[in-house]
């Protein structure tokens, strides 16, 4: 896994991004320490790790949108910082070892988190594991639907849903929301907002998704990094 090669040489400092508050809050970041940084992370690294619980995949027919679309935004900070973000979970395959490697390097994070991974009392387990560590667990729709393919009921199904259940499972409701893919709209900016959600997206993506090498993964995001980018 390259969350760990990633971190080493940061010191963690925690963050929320503006518009999420609900708890330890969307996001985490770290802050370069007197460790040499590499060029491009110095001023800002990102998802300081590789969502292996994946970010969303990009639907063949589904384009995502630039980061300008995103409702959330950074606080202004000056020490250079980078929010971490995971969705898809709670992966009993994947989330124990992030949540290892994050707290081994006092790092907390954004867990995006699927309505329906909520069913087994082991990815229950790991959700509030998430909120009991100080990380963020927030909605990312019921089953990984495009939400810009389904009729405003629709939405609302898959937005609510998952507020309920997360609720339930850890007590916290949840204020922001990752649309999967990506895909948004005004519509669906609406739909989130009726749901007491701000629409939070992503400044860099890993293409962890596509499998690359986890060397490649943590190039990608190196060369791309920057103050308050959110991973």
């Amino acid at each position: 896994m390259s969350i760990g090669k990633f971190l080493v040489g940061f010191t963690a400092s925690t963050l929320m991004l503006t518009g999420c508050s609900a708890g330890p809050l969307l996001s985490a970041s770290v802050t370069p320490s007197p460790a040499p940084p590499s060029p491009s992370v110095s001023a800002s690294p990102s998802d300081v790790s590789v969502d292996t619980s994946t970010k969303s995949s990009p639907s063949p027919k589904i384009e995502k949108p630039t980061p300008t679309n995103s409702k959330v935004s950074p606080p202004v900070s000056n020490k250079p910082v980078i929010y971490l973000t995971f969705d898809d979970g709670p992966s009993t395959a994947n989330t124990p070892e992030i949540l290892d490697i994050l707290k081994k390097y006092d790092v907390k994070a954004t867990f995006f988190t699927l309505g329906n991974q909520l069913s087994s009392p082991t990815q229950v387990a790991l959700a509030q594991r998430e909120l009991k560590e100080g990380h963020s667990v927030q909605n990312h729709s019921w089953d990984h639907a495009s939400m810009i393919t389904l009729s405003n009921e629709g939405k609302n199904q898959e937005m609510s849903s998952t507020n309920i259940r997360v609720t339930e499972v850890t007590g916290v409701t949840p204020k922001c929301f990752r649309p999967p893919y990506g895909a948004t709209s005004n519509n669906v900016t609406k739909v989130a907002q009726d749901n007491g959600l701000s629409v939070a997206l992503w400044d860099i993506d890993p293409r962890d998704w596509a499998l690359p090498a986890p060397a490649s993964i943590v190039e990608n995001i190196k060369n791309n990094a920057h103050n308050n980018a959110i991973v």
